[in-house]
């Protein structure tokens, strides 16, 4: 038993040495033998015309293997050994100066095929090849086979090949006519998208379908007839045939993807076999047999359309890119609008969305850039995603309070929308709902909302004020970033985290109050506000993320008494406490006005002439009824007005800057390289004396120097 097992393993070892490949030189090709058979793997010579010869040692030449002359730029022409029964993958892949390709009846198999890097078709890139003939032999071509052969004009498929691949003749754009034949079953998808130069094409009894965008952008197509074998036409299948005016659907169909006639501008009308038991025409648009869904309208009808009465439902993408439709009127009969229905309809100016309408599909108006208002019926109870996105034109929206979602998107890029009201049922602002309304000043959110998205009024340049009520728990980061005219803006108490750059960009905003919810501000979440001055927190410091106030430098940061975690600054902002301001009314008795000028006791009045109004003698701390006494910067110290700290020597590369001052008031001082800014808030300090000294490095030019009152 032994023996016996050792026999059987010695000849096993035998067979697989006998088939093992072996890599070798012969002239200006490698190539590897196994078996009995060579396949070509590879060329060293100089180019130009080659020929692949019909034996190697006596053994047959089979095949030409996966790349063998990928790149090889100098080479004009091939022609095959009789033998030659395989092309693999790449193997002939970017030769750009390849003219002239003989293939023998031997050949089977053309190889391709896809990664992510990219295609890897035997004949893809060849940009110099006009033409090419498949002999009879042929039954399998690869993916991608003669993608991009931007010069082949004239292609002749073999009767045996019984499937044109995905991408098999994908961009080449030289390309006029091709004739399929019958032993053809299915055209893949993309087979021959980008042909722009094709005007004709003849497909034989035989195919059954046609793929996914097979003649996507054929811009050149005229017309095409579809035999009675197929029985499916695939998403976008004739996408953008611009210069196709009619098309006969044959009984045989039961199938139509979405899209499959869409940009279609010549298009006038679509004809059905009437012996189709799956699809219909009336007025030349595309619905199913029984006539209650609308499927495709063609992109070439123009002027006005009435969908008949008979329908109750307008399909996904049936008036997709009807740019000569100029109104349209919806029956009563309708009952719901499917995604995307009327995107793209740049010229329709007008619809009236009859009350019976319960569903709208996502995108359902998008891009219907001359649509100026919208009103959703009461029995519509969700706006879904994207379905006014850039709606340019549209000013207003009037939305029934029975409405309870609105999806993300919905208003995106309705440059023209100027208010906003959302019904009381909504409870979500969904993520880039108004994301680049530049035009709206305002927005009212009802009391049940509880979150506001994502870049939800990102760059809403118009706004001026927002009041979130006390229901929102979470505002997504940029929910407000790039909002450059918000002044007004109440942060609920119910918040605890600001997000990133929530807040980014609000170049107007000059104050804002925290409640003592918010534990949490994270990265940039107020960068680049360059106006604001104020930041209030009720409660103790927050967690931190990074650059919470990236080039806002003017911001003073206040905090209450008793609350707990704050330095002399934070997240590199100065800090001071935060103190209420004294009431006129209770002050002014006390300040020698009512005496002295009692006609001129108003806050807004300045009976001294200092260029202080009395109000603001009353927050600084001035007496205002004496010229002397203000709020001002001074060149030269006064002595004994001065702590004793404040009067020591400066460095040689320093400067000073003093102002006069009341003790227990905090000033913030500021500085700017131009009188008209940006200021930067460099300390907040609280005097003990009349006059107080803060000291500077000499900049390197110039500085301005201000003091403004921390409260």
């Amino acid at each position: 038993m032994k023996t016996k097992s050792k026999s059987i393993c010695f000849g096993i070892l035998l067979i697989a040495a006998s088939v093992a490949a072996h890599a070798a030189q012969f002239g200006d090709f490698t190539y590897e033998s196994i078996g009995t058979e060579i396949t070509i793997t590879g060329y060293t010579g100089s180019g130009g015309a080659v020929t692949i010869p019909d034996t190697i040692g006596g053994l047959p030449v089979t095949s030409i293997g996966d790349g063998a002359f990928w790149g090889c730029a100098s080479l004009t022409s091939v022609t095959m050994g009789s033998g030659v029964t395989s092309i693999g993958p790449a193997a002939f892949k970017g030769c750009a100066s390849l003219t002239s390709v003989t293939l023998p009846n031997s050949v089977t198999n053309i190889g391709g095929g896809w990664s992510e890097r990219g295609d890897y078709g035997a004949f893809s890139g060849c940009s110099s090849l006009t033409t090419i003939e498949l002999p009879n032999s042929v039954t399998s071509i690869g993916m991608y086979a003669f993608s991009d052969c931007a010069s082949l004009t004239n292609v002749t498929i073999g009767n045996s090949v019984t499937n044109i691949e995905v991408g098999t003749f994908s961009g080449c754009a030289s390309l006029t006519s091709v004739a399929i034949p019958s032993s053809v079953t299915s055209i893949g998808g993309s087979a021959f998208e980008y042909c722009f130069s094709l005007t004709s094409v003849t497909i034989l009894d035989g195919v059954a379908s046609i793929g996914n965008y097979a003649f996507d952008q054929c811009t050149g197509l005229s017309s095409i007839t579809i035999p009675n074998s197929v029985t499916s036409i695939g998403d976008g299948a004739f996408w953008g045939c611009a210069s196709l005016t009619n098309l006969t659907i044959p009984n045989s169909v039961t199938s139509i993807g979405g899209g499959a006639f869409h940009y279609c501008a010549s298009l006038t009308g679509i004809m059905v076999d009437p012996l189709n038991v799956a699809y219909s025409t009336v007025n030349g648009a595309l619905c199913n047999r029984s006539q209650t869904t609308l499927i495709q309208c063609p992109g070439g009808k123009a002027g006005s359309y009435a969908v008949p009465d008979t329908f109750t439902s307008i399909g996904d993408r049936a008036f997709y890119a009807c740019t000569s439709l100029t109104d349209i009127t919806i029956p009563d009969s309708v009952t719901t609008i499917g995604e995307a229905a009327f995107i793209c309809c740049t010229a329709l100016t007008y619809v009236t969305i009859p009350d019976s309408i319960t569903s709208i599909g996502s995108s359902a108006f998008g891009y219907w850039t001359s649509l100026p208002s919208a009103t959703i019926p009461r029995n519509v109870t969700r706006i879904d995603k994207h379905t006014f996105y850039g709606c340019s034109s549209l000013t207003n929206v009037t939305m029934a309070d029975t409405l309870t979602s609105i999806g993300e998107s919905a208003f995106d890029g309705c440059s023209s929308l100027t208010s906003v009201t959302l019904p009381s049922g909504v409870t979500r602002v969904e993520a880039d709902t108004f994301r680049g309304c530049v035009s709206l000043t305002s927005v009212t959110i009802p009391g049940g909302v509880t979150s506001i998205g994502e870049c939800a009024f990102f760059g809403c340049t118009s706004l001026t004020s927002v009041t979130l009520p006390d229901s929102v728990i979470s505002v997504g980061q940029q929910a407000f970033a790039r909002c450059a005219r918000l002044i007004d803006l109440r942060i609920p108490q119910g918040i605890t985290s600001i997000t990133y750059g929530a807040f980014s960009r609000c170049i107007s905003l000059t104050t804002l109050t925290i409640p003592d919810s918010v534990i949490r501000i994270d990265t940039h979440a107020f960068s680049l506000c360059i106006n604001l001055t104020g930041v209030y927190f009720e409660g103790n410091a927050p967690g931190l993320g990074e650059e919470i106030f990236a080039r806002s430098v003017a911001v003073i940061v206040y905090y209450r008494t008793g609350t707990t975690g704050w330095g002399s600054t934070i997240a590199g902002r100065p800090t001071a406490l935060w103190t209420e301001p004294p009431v006129y009314s209770e002050w002014l008795p006390s300040s020698g006005l009512p005496t002295q000028h009692p006609n001129a006791s108003g806050e807004a009045d300045d009976p001294d002439q200092d260029g202080m109004s009395n109000h603001a003698e009353m927050l600084a701390g001035t007496d205002p009824t004496d010229r002397v006494s203000l709020l001002t910067l001074e060149c030269v110290p006064r002595m004994n007005d001065l702590t004793a700290e404040d009067q020591t020597p400066i460095g040689a590369a320093q400067h000073a800057v003093y102002f006069r001052s009341v003790p227990g008031k905090q000033y913030g001082v500021q500085w700017a390289e131009s009188v008209d800014g940006p200021w930067n808030t460099t300390a907040v300090v609280s005097p003990t004396t009349m006059q107080k000294r803060l000291v500077f490095d000499k900049p390197a030019t110039q500085a301005f120097y201000r003091v403004i009152l921390a409260q």
